[in-house]
């Protein structure tokens, strides 16, 4: 599967290139596309009981259909492909030095889920899982309307900043209005149906009444937080589209030390909803 992260990595930049000039389709698009064909793999090898590697080739394949869509549309919007100059060199240089502190900030990141399923992994059987399951609920909003709206963002924000940088404190003032009233109600709707998204999704032999309750639990948790892990990915474009990586990259370092001293605290008083 290693080599599903060079078709990944290919078309996340074409993707790059069209999100640039307000072309959002083709990316969202090929999420879905990427949905539909992997859903009808593990059909088939359900159905006529194909072995994992079959599997893992056909993801492989998945990840070639979905640069190629990439590139077909970067090449109808009139884009090439050519070879390094100067001015090139030079402007590489200069993202290299502005994804180098980003690069940090998404490692620390990394390394915090990480921490925070290490110090979940002392506390009962499950109890990872039950992490995974509710954050997994809570990636339905983020990714739907704060993932998608900040990707639109980024672009604006950038075309603002070139001709009008004063206005960015009424665009972020309006963004904030526009998530809350999202993910407000989003909240308030799941956290009141929590336990019977996990009753009706999860309940089984294996996941018991016991585990819907604790689950319950740790969405609510999850959801009281959802307009500011939402908010957060706006005012981080908001530092993007200014060409500045160093700030936000500081913060989430900070931000992952002082995570990882408060899941231990929380953890010793109150168990698995500490960690959150």
């Amino acid at each position: 599967l290693i080599f599903f992260i060079l078709f990944v990595s290919a078309s996340s930049l074409i993707a790059g290139a069209l999100q640039a000039v307000s072309h959002f389709a083709m990316p969202a698009w090929s999420q879905i596309i990427m949905n539909i064909l992997f859903v009808a793999e593990l059909w088939l090898c359900s159905h006529y009981n194909l072995s994992v590697w079959v599997l893992t080739f056909f993801i492989i394949f998945n990840g070639l259909v979905l640069a190629l869509l990439h590139v077909v549309l970067y090449f109808r919007k009139g884009y090439r492909f050519m070879m390094p100059h100067a001015q090139s060199w030079a402007q590489l240089g200069s993202a290299l030095k502005k994804f180098i502190p980003c690069m940090i900030g998404m490692g620390a990141i990394e390394i915090n889920l990480f921490i925070d399923q290490a110090i979940a992994s002392y506390l009962p059987s499950g109890s990872i899982s039950l992490l995974q399951y509710t954050y997994g609920f809570v990636r339905v909003p983020l990714g739907i309307f704060a993932v998608t709206f900040s990707t639109i963002l980024l672009s604006h924000f950038s075309q603002v900043s070139s001709y009008a940088p004063g206005r960015m404190g009424f665009y972020l003032l309006e963004s904030a209005k526009i998530v809350l009233w999202v993910t407000l109600p989003a909240s308030i709707m799941m956290i009141f149906l929590s336990k019977q998204l996990f009753y009706t999704t999860l309940l089984s032999a294996r996941f018991t009444l016991d585990h819907v309750n604790q689950a319950s639990i740790l969405l609510s948790l999850f959801l009281s937080g959802l307009f500011f892990m939402s908010f957060n990915k706006i005012v981080l474009n908001i530092y993007y589209a200014l060409h500045e990586t160093m700030v936000p990259t500081l913060i989430t370092i900070v931000s992952t030390i002082i995570n990882t001293i408060l899941n231990i605290i929380g953890i010793y008083f109150i168990g698995l909803p500490g960690v959150i």
